[in-house]
């Protein structure tokens, strides 16, 4: 459970019948293991991966860490790629990254000519849901130092309208809060 991956294809990996592990897989599996560093090295080597470097961004990104990056404004993300840049000016994944987001996105391309660095930071924002109307959030920055990565967490003051709304949301979903009409 530690590395969301299923016992089933633990079990094929220590047989030798699953896939090649990916490196994400193999960072989630000797974390669970608290391996040192000189033993996790030794996993990735047999698995046929290349371990972490230092000076090199991990590589692995947390599934929860994806879903909140899949929610943010690409104006953010620019500002916080060009900060990462400036930490880790020879990583070779990271540059790869960003000459195919330069390359293939002309919004990603105008945001980074624009030359501004950002990083998260706690703040509230009013977000205009379409049914639910105004929704005031805290907006509040987590780094996580094992992995190097920022966690965005969006929250509302309980009791308050907000997080009732959020309530509703959890139980709704995405469903249309719009009566059908009948012509």
């Amino acid at each position: 459970m530690l590395i969301g991956v299923s016992v089933d294809y633990i079990v094929r990996l220590e047989q030798g019948r699953g896939p090649k592990p990916s490196e994400q897989v193999l960072g989630a599996l000797t974390r669970a293991l608290r391996l040192t560093d000189v033993d996790r090295d030794l996993v990735f080597r047999l698995a046929g991966s290349e371990p972490p470097q230092a000076g090199r961004i991990p590589m692995a990104i947390r599934p929860s860490v994806l879903r909140l990056l899949d929610r943010q404004q690409c104006r953010c993300c620019v500002g916080c790629l060009r900060a990462v840049k400036a930490a880790y000016p020879g990583d070779p994944g990271l540059s790869r990254l960003l000459t195919e987001l330069r390359t293939g996105r002309p919004e990603f391309e105008e945001h980074w000519q624009a030359g501004r660095s950002s990083a998260m930071h706690s703040l509230t924002k009013t977000i205009a849901h379409p049914d639910l109307g105004a929704l005031t959030l805290d907006c509040d920055a987590m780094h996580v130092p094992d992995t190097d990565q920022t966690i965005i967490i969006y929250s509302a003051t309980p009791h308050t309208p907000t997080a009732t709304a959020l309530d509703l949301l959890r139980v709704t979903g995405l469903e249309s809060f719009a009566t059908p009409t009948t012509e």
